[in-house]
């Protein structure tokens, strides 16, 4: 399963590795 995670200017796509890998770039 994978988290998407939203940050305030950034999406990212979180694997249950829990390494953080930047989706989208909303800057």
């Amino acid at each position: 399963q994978k988290i998407a995670k939203i940050d305030s200017e950034h999406v990212y796509i979180k694997p249950i590795r829990g390494v953080g890998y930047l989706l989208t770039d909303r800057v």
